[in-house]
């Protein structure tokens, strides 16, 4: 059973640092991200368009183009998007309208940018809100919203180079911005480059704090750039920020980081660091009991140091005031998150060696929906979980719902579910057919396509994409991550020919050597998910 296996979001198995679900995935949405920062700030210099006074004769036309803007700013307070758009185009486009204040150009092209966004036109709002972000009096929030929308137009390095403006120019406001659109942009930066470099850097040099426990995984591989430049004084100050337990283990098992790091040092313990993260959730959680994904993560974090029983009290407990709250005044503000306590329960339970409860639990959480729609993410849950079940039919049935709202990453863990019910109800075509999805589509989860490898018992295959995959760079990291050893709960009968088969992987002379070469592996005293419980 996977530990947080949301088909989209910042939680997806494997998939850490995204971000979270879809939300403001749209321009439409963007209106809910205008006015987050404290806008109006008078700083900044950039190039800008200069105001030109009007002449006697322009005066009356200056005049009549007031009350044009002002017409649109209220059609605009109105909500009255279509028509806001249309008079505020017309506006904007008159010959006297770069004679008004800049003060005045600058609110007019922002406002029309939002209603832009507001009418689904996100070129047009993307281009307004640029032209209003280079104004000698800028506001972060027009920075801030360009962002998205390069963002949502795929323009991933220009939206970066947005929120950078945000970052050098505001720091003091990063603690109200979207942490799940900071982790978004470094997931679409190609790994190693400059660009994420210059995205990574600015956020260090900003002390960006993640407010409760994501932002490791960027000092990481901030420290992964710095590492294979040889810059080893800037990897050293990287380092010292780096305190998640998964990153330290990566840390620890890399060669390249052997320099820079204390092995033996309480700094650099995955154990303690988890039981640390654990300690600063549960305070989180107690100063924000009315915030149901406080408690979600608080139970992942519990889980990683085994505190099995605790997640189940935990769960119990919120699932109990949601239940006992009236409807029209529900005791969390995020309800959605009720399905990752649940989730998170069942694989307690699971561990605890209590298998019929986990799948009890785990069969109502996929009943309750996802972000409104149907519960992709426990459905593959619970289809792989039938698996390890050895209940293939089960499997089957359990993942037929999905439909089409489901992630790449998503697609993966579906039709790795597909391939082990294929293998076990011996339909050969069925599983030659999900292995062939799975290898097409390797990039977009590279753990899923070494589960099903094991899983169809090619160890060559295996092996190559392991030496592949410790060759590179950017990689090498979550490929020993995966190799070293956890605690583990005692194995499920359909997935025994998988941990065999790692265990053969593992101890093959062509991946040692590989290992060898660039790293080491070691055993914690932690549960790490790797899709493989």
């Amino acid at each position: 059973m996977t530990a947080g296996a949301r088909h989209t979001g910042v939680r997806l198995a494997g998939k850490p640092g995204q971000g979270r679900g879809a939300r403001m995935n749209s321009c439409k949405a963007l209106v809910l991200v205008v006015g987050l920062l404290l806008t109006g700030m008078d700083v900044g210099h950039a190039d800008t368009p200069v105001a030109t006074s009007a002449t006697p004769g322009e005066a009356g036309s200056q005049q009549f183009l007031r009350q044009r803007l002002a017409s649109a700013h209220a059609l605009a307070r109105a909500n009255n998007y279509a028509n806001a758009d249309r008079v505020f185009a017309e506006a904007i486009a008159d010959p006297l309208f770069p004679t008004l204040p800049e003060d005045d150009q600058r609110n007019a092209l922002s406002e029309a940018a939002r209603m832009a966004a507001r009418h689904e036109a996100p070129a047009r709002a993307r281009d307004l809100y640029e032209r209003a972000a280079h104004y000698t009096a800028a506001n972060p929030d027009d920075w801030y919203a360009l962002s998205f929308l390069e963002y949502d137009l795929g323009h991933y390095e220009a939206a970066a180079t947005a929120f950078i403006e945000v970052v050098e120019r505001w720091p003091d406001l990063l603690p109200n911005v979207e942490e799940y659109h900071i982790h978004r942009l470094h997931q679409e930066l190609s790994p190693g480059s400059q660009a994420e470099l210059t995205y990574l850097q600015s956020l260090f040099d900003a002390n960006w704090r993640s407010k409760w426990d994501g932002d490791s995984r960027l000092w990481y591989d901030l420290a992964v750039i710095r590492a294979d430049r040889g810059e080893i004084d800037a990897l050293r100050t990287v380092v010292r920020r780096i305190d998640g337990p998964a990153e330290l283990v990566k840390l620890r098992s890399d060669k390249r980081f052997d320099a820079v790091i204390d092995a033996g040092s309480p700094a650099f313990d995955p154990l303690l660091a988890a039981r640390e993260q654990v300690g600063s959730l549960a305070l989180h959680a107690e100063a924000e009991p009315e915030n149901l994904e406080l408690h979600s993560r608080l139970s992942n974090a519990l889980l990683a140091v085994g505190m099995h029983d605790s997640v189940i009290e935990l769960a119990d407990a919120s699932l109990q005031s949601i239940a006992d709250a009236p409807a029209d005044a529900p005791a969390y503000q995020d309800i959605d998150e009720q399905v990752w306590l649940m989730n998170n329960r069942a694989i307690a339970l699971r561990r605890l060696g209590r298998t019929d409860d986990a799948l009890t639990a785990l069969v109502r959480a996929s009943q309750l929906s996802e972000n409104g729609g149907v519960n992709v993410s426990q459905a593959l849950n619970l289809g792989a979980f039938y698996c390890s079940l050895e209940q293939p039919h089960d499997a089957l049935r359990a993942i037929s719902s999905i439909g089409d709202m489901v992630s790449s990453y998503g697609r993966m863990i579906e039709h790795n579910v597909r391939l082990c019910a294929a293998q076990q109800l011996q339909r050969r075509g069925d599983a030659r057919r999900a292995m062939a999805y799975l290898r097409r589509h390797r990039t977009d989860g590279h753990a899923v396509y070494l589960d099903a490898l094991l899983r169809a018992g090619d160890l060559d295959a295996a092996a190559h994409q392991v030496v592949e995959r410790l060759a590179s760079a950017e990689r090498r990291g979550g490929m020993l991550e995966w190799m070293q050893g956890y605690l583990r709960p005692d194995v499920l009968p359909g997935d025994a020919n998988v941990r065999a088969a790692r265990a053969s992987l593992l101890a093959r002379r062509d991946v040692q050597d590989a290992v060898t070469r660039v790293g080491r592996i070691a055993s914690y005293a932690i549960y790490q998910d790797d899709g493989m419980d």
